[in-house]
């Protein structure tokens, strides 16, 4: 229960609810419990300052994760302390292979093939950016069209959100490479230069396989090699005879 509810039911049964006709013993429980968790949220949010005061992590970093709608105050704390130094991973594709947010095909136990995550490294991670995830289809509308993308292919919620923790992630690692805030815009024009350049090395990839020289040595199919094993046999048979004759 939040904070500031279990403040307002201790304030409500103490001023603004008529408890005369509630049992004297009914009122007493709720009321201790309200201060019980009004008490342990206060503890919570003590713990999770000296949390963030004493991580080791860059203040400016933790200032960049949060220009991303949602990202609240610990879970960028907790995401920098994973990744520690950001030029340890090669690009975003390995980072997010590192905390195993990338996709993986599984075989299941009826012997069809699925694509999940691959859930390797950090739980704790893949834990802060589900909830990452979640808050931010009420905040970001961005990465909430990304989520209604892939709802839109089929994808059941938790698959969906599993695709825009992939993509947040991959975001984060841009993010820290060019030491700048959050910016839709930007992460747009990324996909499409990247799309456009993986495009123009696919092409160059079939013009190079289209002008290849010719092969002088042709593959032999299952058939003619049985053929020429047989001719050999009998050629060989012939040679046999020929022999034994002379």
């Amino acid at each position: 229960m939040p904070n500031g509810k279990a403040k307002e039911i201790a304030e409500a049964l103490a001023n603004g609810i008529d408890v005369r006709h509630t049992p004297q013993m009914v009122v007493f429980a709720i009321r201790s419990k309200a201060r019980q968790i009004k008490r342990i949220n206060e503890e919570l949010q003590e713990i999770k300052k000296m949390i963030i005061d004493q991580a080791p992590v860059d203040a400016d970093q933790v200032d960049l994760l949060k220009s991303i709608k949602g990202m609240g105050d610990i879970t960028p704390v907790i995401l920098l302390s994973f990744i520690e130094e950001v030029s340890r991973f090669k690009d975003a594709k390995h980072m997010a292979s590192f905390f195993g947010v990338q996709p993986r095909v599984k075989r299941s136990g009826d012997g069809s093939y699925k694509t999940k995550m691959s859930k390797q490294g950090a739980g704790l991670v893949r834990r802060e950016l589900y909830l990452l995830a979640f808050r931010t289809l009420s905040q970001e509308p961005y990465l909430r069209a990304i989520y209604a993308k892939a709802r839109a292919k089929g994808m059941v919620h938790d698959a969906a959100l599993g695709v825009l923790m992939h993509k947040i992630l991959r975001i984060i690692y841009g993010m820290l490479v060019s030491n700048t805030r959050f910016n839709a815009g930007i992460d747009q024009l990324n996909q499409h230069q990247t799309g456009a350049e993986s495009k123009l090395q696919k092409q160059k990839k079939n013009a190079a396989r289209r002008f290849q020289p010719a092969s002088t040595v042709a593959p032999v199919s299952f058939r003619q090699r049985k053929k020429r094993k047989r001719d050999h046999e009998l050629q060989a048979d012939g040679i046999s005879e020929s022999t034994e004759s002379s």
